[in-house]
């Protein structure tokens, strides 16, 4: 937990450096845009968008701590990341684990642990659900870096490329799908 909030405060704060963004100055996510259908954009490199969304309706696992989807596109890389959302009963973190219908297996050093989500609010406070005015992934730059698509090599593109990496940014709320 300790590194989760160190690596937190040094995105934080180099996200504000880079893009000149002053938390009070954002708007807050309104009472109708429902979680899971919230996007958000990535502060260190906007050509990424982070999309989350429900459940389908036929998916019976809404009954074990599964919240829905999230996935992460770029204009030329495509959707790059699909995750399954889910959250134990009576922890506060929320884990994303790589969707079972996902073509490439994320490779995140265990590749058998999830990645976790953290939200905050416009002060940088813990928030959870549609008020969260930020989110943060930790691992999620490092996990795209060491992890290789075909649809990337197609497009001649390489992750580890400055203007295509994605690190471990803030990401933004940007509105409602």
């Amino acid at each position: 937990m300790q590194r989760t909030i160190q690596a937190f405060t040094a995105a934080v704060a180099a996200t504000l450096l880079v893009t000149g963004a002053a938390a009070a100055t954002l708007a807050a996510p309104t009472a109708a845009c429902k979680w899971d259908h919230r996007e958000f954009q990535n502060l260190g490199n906007s050509d990424y968008t982070l999309r989350f969304a429900p459940l389908a309706a036929d998916d019976d696992r809404g009954m074990g701590g599964y919240l829905g989807y999230l996935s992460i596109h770029h204009p030329l890389r495509g959707q790059i990341y699909n995750f399954d959302v889910f959250q134990g009963n009576g922890y506060a973190v929320v884990k994303l684990m790589e969707h079972a219908k996902a073509k490439k297996p994320i490779h995140n050093g265990d590749a058998s642990a999830p990645l976790e989500l953290y939200e905050f609010d416009e002060n940088l406070h813990m928030a959870a659900g549609a008020s969260a005015q930020y989110v943060f992934i930790p691992r999620l730059g490092q996990t795209d870096y060491y992890s290789s698509r075909p649809a990337d090599a197609k497009a001649s593109i390489d992750p580890r490329d400055p203007k295509f990496r994605l690190n471990d940014n803030l990401w933004k709320f940007v509105g409602c799908r």
